[in-house]
């Protein structure tokens, strides 16, 4: 709860949605919407997200530093956290490229 409330009342540039837990259902259903899961950490190990991403066939867009190039390896499209341009062209990328 203190997380939430923190991460609430953060100002932000653009709107942003809480949306609260979900059903392991309706996880599943998002991943299995979404075209392209996005997480340019400054740092990953893998990230859970990023493999249960992958695991419903969603394009995913990681950062380049860190060791999670030795879990998604070629599956996965890389960007640098540092630049906007980098993070842009893997998601334009990612977005274009077939569902894996």
């Amino acid at each position: 709860p203190q997380y939430a409330a923190v991460m609430k009342a953060f100002k932000r540039r653009g709107e942003t949605h809480y949306i609260g837990r979900v059903s392991p259902q309706e996880l599943a259903s998002a991943f299995e919407a979404s075209r392209v899961h996005v997480l340019p950490s400054w740092y990953e190990l893998p990230g859970l997200v990023n493999i249960e991403a992958a695991h419903y066939g969603t394009n995913i867009v990681v950062t380049n530093y860190g060791t999670i190039e030795d879990y998604l390896g070629a599956d996965a499209f890389y960007c640098r956290p540092d630049r906007a341009a980098s993070i842009r062209q893997a998601v334009e990328q990612a977005y274009r490229a077939p569902r894996t």
